[in-house]
């Protein structure tokens, strides 16, 4: 442990000789302190990364731009989440989140700790997946996997499934991509050209980074509730589904258990079939499960209830067409969504044999909108702030 701090304390003892501040003139027993305690949340790759990283970070942190972090620079937390966006994103990422000049809807800190739990938890889920055989390692990982996990301290719980690990990857890549420092963006993340059943392993969706970020944060949180209560674990991350539109009451009584949307065509049981990337999956596998949708949208000057990304023009009536406007977007999903809802089942993608299995759905779906009041900097020398406040639709 000792060659280990000192190694690690190095980047920081030349930052701080360098620059003539005492910021970085911590005790090697702090630093070995910080190193014990990183190791419960790190796996083997981020340890591997660490030191590189570390020295990365000493450079960044000579910004003033980070002052709001520097008294983190000895926090395992700190070191994970930079870590984690290196590693996934390269050091520019990293670079770009510690200047801190973003339009973000979130403190830097709160960033730090959102994704440093995240790298935690899906370092846990990787493990744990590993260990059962449903995700493949390197012999050096499968050979420590319960030393891995008794250092994670995972409790058997974690971020399971390799699709929902890459989701969450795709989201921090729109997070911490050069956009991060030249500005988040708003975006419709609908899903409308998504009209068949292809495979979906490999699927992304896009999407604003604001929204990105909401979604990264609610995972955290919904995955923090689960650790404490042990009810309603996170099943899919932009989990993929198919709603069947019937065409009466008779037609959903006859077809509702069919798994085969062709042969519910042909006998017109369904005006028509389509496509939902629900943004979390809430539930266990034999339970009805939880839709929840996620929005960060600030509002139009002059109205609370109109969305500024539509330039103020009100939401349009979806009229059951497979691609839809902008304007039309929010209604088609949350149609989609209460159908689901209403009849209570939805359908997975289609199978080999070419059926769509049936999951429970559950009649308590929610659509979270991401309630903000920041003042963003403009471009410029001498430009003034714009005030940017949540649009006020659905629940916060």
């Amino acid at each position: 442990m000792k060659e280990t701090a000192s190694l690690s304390l190095a980047p920081f003892v030349a930052s701080a000789h360098a620059s003539s501040k005492k910021l970085f003139r911590v005790p090697t027993r702090i630093v070995a302190a910080s190193l014990k305690e990183a190791k419960k949340h790190f796996d083997i790759k981020n340890k591997q990364t660490l030191p590189k990283v570390l020295g990365d970070l000493a450079k960044s942190l000579s910004s003033v731009n980070a002052a709001s972090l520097r008294r983190y620079v000895f926090s395992p937390r700190l070191w994970l989440a930079a870590t984690a966006m290196a590693a996934r994103n390269g050091k520019e990422a990293m670079q770009n989140f510690l200047k801190g000049r973003s339009n973000a809807r979130y403190s830097p800190l709160a960033i730090m700790s959102i994704v440093a739990y995240l790298e935690w938890e899906t370092s846990c889920g990787k493990a744990l997946d590993q260990k059962s055989g449903d995700s493949e390692g390197t012999p050096e990982e499968l050979e420590s996997i319960d030393e891995t996990l008794e250092n994670l301290e995972c409790n058997e719980k974690g971020i399971k499934g390799g699709y929902n690990r890459r989701q969450m990857y795709v989201k921090q890549g729109i997070v911490f991509s050069d956009a991060f420092i030249k500005g988040l963006t708003e975006d419709i993340d609908d899903d409308d050209k998504r009209i068949d059943d292809a495979e979906v392993a490999d699927y992304k969706i896009t999407g604003g980074g604001h929204g990105a970020l909401f979604h990264l944060a609610q995972i955290a949180r919904y995955q923090m509730q689960y650790r404490a209560t042990g009810k309603n674990p996170i099943k899919a991350i932009e989990g993929f589904r198919r709603i069947w539109v019937y065409s009466d009451q008779d037609s959903l009584d006859d077809a509702e258990e069919l798994e085969s949307q062709d042969r519910a065509k042909s006998n017109n049981y369904i005006v028509d079939a389509y496509s939902r990337q629900v943004d979390i999956v809430l539930g266990e596998e034999n339970e009805a499960e939880q839709w929840v949708e996620l929005k960060s949208y600030s509002r139009a000057d002059g109205s609370p209830t109109a969305l500024k990304y539509l330039k103020g023009k009100p939401i349009e009536q979806w009229n059951l067409e497979k691609s839809v406007s902008n304007a039309e977007s929010l209604h088609r999903q949350f149609s989609l969504d209460r159908s689901a809802s209403h009849v209570g089942h939805a359908r997975l993608a289609k199978t080999k044999q070419g059926d769509s299995p049936i999951v429970e759905v559950s009649p308590d779906f929610r659509w979270l909108f991401q309630k903000f009041d920041v003042s963003v900097k403009k471009t410029g020398n001498g430009s003034p702030a714009e005030r940017e406040i949540n649009v006020t639709l659905g629940g916060e």
